[in-house]
């Protein structure tokens, strides 16, 4: 009974095809981890239509529009090892293509062979002496033209036969991976359109941004792409909305249990090396790198575009929108951390989310390198890093020597060192300095700063300190810190912070 059943509807989707009945994908939500498709076709009273096993039936919703009402349907999966998504049909009949060469070759080859095997085994009947001797000479001209022949033909076969691996290997990467098709049958009543809306895992997309730096005038221009792959096996021609966020499922408010504190045996040099690690990402967190209709919701950044996207797994690049963000370009060196200063660029309050993701990066016009962006909220301040200047540098010199001054002994220290910026542009360049002074994260360990000339444009809490040194073409400027560290006499210091300084 179920083979007739089924036997019937096959018949049935076969006639319905024949009316020329497609689904059709007209609107597509896509996240990272997945696609919500809308797809839609003309109400037709008794209706089939074989969809991939790629969309998850579960989530199969069918329902009419415009006057049509859909009175009843049902889906059933069934096997279809041979099935291949109209995109790849094209890439199919390559294959074919190529493997009727194969086969030509092979043939040829055959061919060719048979005619040398005869030509061996031919000899003239009563044929004796000058008459032989040309038979002879013939003969191995022959046998040698088509030697000859052979092996062209043979190494055309070998290329023919790559040719082909190549475009089977290619064919079954992008064949979506299912061996089923999804047959939903289903009956309308009314004049209007029949609109199914199913899930897919098989999608994603990353945002990947383009930002121009002008660094006279510190204005960034930006330009948002949304890289799109999805192996459904639909097609999607039309609208596409790319949304930051997800779905998610099991949905919990989360419990917020009390926060107990305790005490645990000290593990002093571990804590130590943990704050001041800490304290150090922060202060080179350039190099993490803070990493067209937007709609922004509580849970959600969303961007819409026209796309045209295959489902066999091909990447598209989908523009999303282009805006520009007024900032400042600074030249900035970090001390002991880098001997070049870099080219970075910050804006104190954005005016619209940021999205995760890679960026290409520009100066100027010219490619400089690419960062990863961290998510920023709008109103958030952003730094980033646009490259390295090997003009403008900053050299480190000791001072004091860890040994052989009369502040240096058992639980007392002082060091010093000098930076030397140096302006190779053949302009007037203002130029940043961020240096550090240690942190104590222990109490028993003071910090005391002696000497911080020139006095700093800015401190922190943590003991980063920032200049602003103006330099003449092929200037030069010093700053000199000096510090004292105490600490009990029976214990050893350790520094920490990414330098063996």
């Amino acid at each position: 009974m179920r083979r007739l059943l089924l036997a019937s509807l096959l018949v049935f989707f076969t006639t319905a095809a024949a009316r020329g009945q497609v689904l059709q994908v007209r609107e597509v939500d896509v996240y990272d981890g997945g696609a919500l498709m809308r797809l839609a076709a003309e109400a037709e009273g008794e209706m089939a239509f074989e969809l991939p096993a790629t969309l998850d039936p579960a989530t199969l919703a069918v329902a009419g529009s415009g006057g049509a009402e859909v009175l009843h349907w049902t889906v059933e999966e069934r096997p279809a090892p041979a099935w291949l998504p109209p995109a790849l049909e094209e890439l199919r009949d390559e294959v074919d293509r190529a493997r009727t060469e194969v086969d030509l070759l092979d043939a040829r080859t055959a061919a060719l062979k048979q005619a040398a095997g005869h030509l061996e085994r031919a000899l003239p009947e009563g044929a004796d002496g000058e008459e032989l001797d040309d038979f002879v000479d013939g003969a191995l001209r022959k046998r040698e033209a088509l030697e000859l022949r052979l092996r062209e033909t043979e190494m055309l076969r070998a290329r023919a036969q790559a040719d082909l691996e190549g475009l089977e290997r290619l064919l079954e990467e992008r064949r979506p991976d299912t061996e089923s098709l999804l047959l939903l049958v289903l009956s309308t009543k009314g004049e209007g359109t029949v609109e199914v809306t199913a899930w897919s895992d098989r999608a994603r997309w990353r945002p990947l941004y383009r930002v121009d730096l002008d660094s006279a005038t510190g204005r960034a221009r930006w330009r948002l792409d949304g890289l799109v792959t999805q192996k459904t096996g639909l097609p999607w021609e039309g609208p596409v909305a790319f949304h930051s966020g997800a779905p998610r499922r099991g949905l919990n408010v989360p419990d917020l249990p009390p926060l107990a504190v305790d005490i645990r045996p000290p593990f002093k040099a571990a804590r130590t090396g943990m704050e001041a690690a800490r304290l150090a990402m922060d202060s080179v967190s350039f190099n993490e790198a803070p990493a067209e209709e937007r709609l922004e919701t509580a849970t959600d950044v969303i961007l819409k575009g026209t796309a045209s996207v295959p489902g066999d797994g091909r990447e598209v690049r989908v523009g999303l929108e282009g805006f520009s963000l007024e900032g400042e370009a600074e030249l900035t060196l970090f001390g002991e951390l880098s001997p070049r200063a870099w080219l970075l660029w910050k804006t104190e309050r954005l005016d619209r989310a940021l999205l995760p993701g890679q960026a290409e990066l520009f100066v100027d016009g010219l490619p400089s390198g690419r960062t990863a962006l961290a998510e920023r909220s709008a109103g958030q301040k952003l730094e980033m890093p646009f490259g390295e200047s090997p003009l403008v540098t900053v050299a480190r010199e000791e001072l004091l020597p860890q040994e052989g001054s009369s502040w240096t002994g058992r639980g007392r220290l002082e060091r010093g060192y000098r930076l030397t910026v140096s302006n190779g542009l053949n302009r007037e360049q203002t130029v940043t300095v961020r240096d550090r002074l240690p942190v104590s994260v222990n109490e028993k360990v003071k910090v005391e700063p002696v000497t911080v000339a020139p006095e700093p444009s800015e401190r922190d809490d943590e003991g980063r300190l920032t200049w602003k040194v103006t330099l003449e073409g092929g200037g030069r400027a010093e700053i000199t810190v000096r510090y004292r560290l105490f600490y009990p006499g029976d214990s050893e210091i350790y520094f920490y912070g990414g330098t063996s300084r």
